[in-house]
């Protein structure tokens, strides 16, 4: 299975946040709950490359990678 371009800026943002010791499933799931980028580091562009993705894509891929309901 071949990873589409948002799941490879995906994967980025969940390193990104992992790299610097956050958790990257409380993290998204602040940024989903409240809309507030600052949940997301700006190491990386983190924060500026999870502006650009639609939000509902963001929670589906929650949901489907980590089986965890937003």
């Amino acid at each position: 299975m071949e990873s589409t371009p948002f799941d490879q800026l995906m994967q980025h943002i969940i390193h990104t946040l992992e790299k610097n010791g956050y958790n990257p499933v409380f993290q998204l799931e602040g940024y989903l709950k409240t809309g507030d980028p600052t949940y997301i580091t700006r190491s990386d562009d983190a924060r500026k490359l999870i502006q650009q993705l639609d939000i509902t894509r963001v929670e589906q891929y929650i949901k489907t990678h980590f089986h965890k309901a937003t």
